[in-house]
């Protein structure tokens, strides 16, 4: 295969969908938030580093749905999250999504200084993405964690590292069409001269 499937973890709680009280667990999810080549992986995105000097990426192999091991692109801080909290469900203290938001967006920003120091990027883009799941890819036995999650914002990217990982990024445009006495015409949108070019994209 030409492209790795980037893959994330989401924490949800049982309660949300089992009415268990007091006793709601919370589980991990493996959800699909990109893909990305595996030329570019290997050239590129397996040599960024984070601000303490370690690697952002992994290589690792999950199981999915048919029992079949699959390739997958990881970050490093999720599985090194995992390793320290390997039972079946999480404590409380541990199941607040917004920690993992703001770590894993830290580690995506030093995805994109990466790509700006090799030259792979121009400039940062003003936009910030958000990672979401477009694809389940749900790893756990609740077989009541999949669509409803897929909503959730597991961290924000910048706009011009996104095609790299296969992440979904979308721009508006608009275009008026306007009416006069004498004629009618459309005003259409002008690219910027500045705006972000990627070769080969």
């Amino acid at each position: 295969h030409r492209y790795t499937p980037f893959l994330l973890f989401d924490v949800f709680s049982s309660k949300l969908f089992h009415d268990r009280g007091d006793d709601s667990k919370h589980f991990l999810s493996y959800v699909v938030v990109g893909h990305a080549e595996n030329s570019f992986i290997h050239s590129r995105l397996i040599y960024c580093k984070n601000e303490c000097g370690d690697f952002v990426f992994v290589m690792d192999k999950l199981m999915d749905k048919t029992g079949k091991l699959k390739q997958v692109l990881r970050l490093k801080s999720d599985i090194k999250f995992e390793k320290q909290h390997t039972t079946t469900y999480l404590d409380n203290n541990y199941c607040e999504n917004r920690r993992h938001f703001e770590r894993r967006t830290k580690e995506l920003e030093c995805v994109t200084d990466h790509l700006l120091s090799t030259g792979v990027i121009s400039r940062k883009h003003l936009d910030a993405y958000p990672v979401t799941a477009f694809m389940d890819s749900t790893l756990t036995n609740d077989t009541n964690c999949g669509s409803n999650r897929n909503s959730e914002v597991l961290a924000l990217i910048n706009r011009s590292t996104a095609p790299f990982l296969g992440i979904d990024s979308v721009g508006v445009h608009l275009h008026c069409y306007v009416t006069r006495q004498q004629d009618s015409s459309i005003i259409h949108d002008k690219n910027c001269q500045r705006k972000t070019k990627i070769e080969g994209l």
